[in-house]
């Protein structure tokens, strides 16, 4: 029996056998496998021992949202390691497509979900936004969050060679005018994570969320996620803003948020995202 296997057989109270392994495709950060196994399929994400803490993390937040009982996601079964590997094990879901209201309830779900607000903008620690830790120390608003976190992305930057004296200047401008930017807010719940490769269709044609940066935030800056890489469907958005209207000027701001993103972006793949975060910085001066 593999160390898998046995902390399986304490999961589901009975002996557990790995009968098939599968090859899963998709993914940047991590190496995944289907799982045929006497107690159904599973999805293994697996990647070096140091990766344990980003598994760990992203089940935590996958156990946050269903407790939401808002949009469904996934619930990990285990995080650990065996022979020089970190794992995550999750049941397999069976993919569909879209049902007719899938943009619909897909809107209203994240409505609800950032409806769960919480006492400050942040979360209890630090977690990862792709292959980047994320600063979630607690703040009182999130404009002092955002803050924070570009700070911290701008002293990774100057590590390479994808950073300058000249963007330094720019950032420190950017983050004194934000409070004159962005509205104040409650900490609503976040996925954190929102881009498109980020939700799944369920085999009933309804949303499922996947791989969570979870926090506390403004929900502006969820929105402006999804829109970053081409935006989703839009009914997608109108249901959005009939459960929960948007503050006016919204569209405007997403830009502000999504320097964030670009900067992760950045910091992980180099100088083609470049000209986004320029831009950005040069129209908010």
């Amino acid at each position: 029996m593999t160390a898998l296997e046995a902390q399986l057989a304490i999961q589901f109270h009975q002996p557990v056998q790995i009968e098939v392994v599968g090859t899963v495709t998709g993914g940047s950060s991590h190496h995944a496998r289907r799982l045929e196994t006497n107690v159904g399929p599973m999805f293994l994400k697996f990647n070096r021992i140091e990766c344990l803490h980003m598994f760990v993390c992203e089940a935590e937040g996958d156990w946050a949202l269903g407790e939401s009982r808002t949009l469904p996601t996934v619930q990990p079964l285990v995080t650990g390691s065996s022979s020089g590997f970190a794992y995550m094990l999750q049941p397999w879901i069976a993919r569909g497509t879209p049902a007719h209201n899938f943009w619909e309830n897909f809107g209203t779900g994240l409505a609800a979900l950032h409806q769960q607000i919480g006492p400050k903008h942040g979360w209890h620690r630090d977690n990862f936004l792709g292959g980047v830790m994320q600063q979630n120390a607690f703040q009182d608003d999130f404009v002092s969050l955002f803050a924070l976190r570009l700070r911290y992305l701008a002293q990774l930057l100057r590590k390479g060679d994808n950073w300058s004296e000249e963007l330094d200047r720019a950032l420190d401008h950017f983050i004194k005018i934000l409070p004159e930017r962005i509205p104040p807010a409650p900490a609503s719940l976040l996925h954190g994570d929102l881009w498109q490769g980020n939700f799944m269709v369920q085999e009933n044609g309804q949303p499922m969320l996947i791989d969570p940066a979870i926090h506390y935030g403004h929900r502006e800056s969820e929105i402006a996620f999804t829109k970053l890489f081409g935006g989703y469907d839009q009914r997608f958005y109108d249901s959005y803003h009939t459960a929960w209207p948007m503050e006016a000027g919204w569209e405007q701001r997403l830009p502000i948020y999504n320097l964030y993103p670009l900067m992760v972006h950045l910091h992980l793949f180099g100088r083609s995202y470049l000209p986004d975060i320029q831009e950005t910085l040069h129209f908010h001066r």
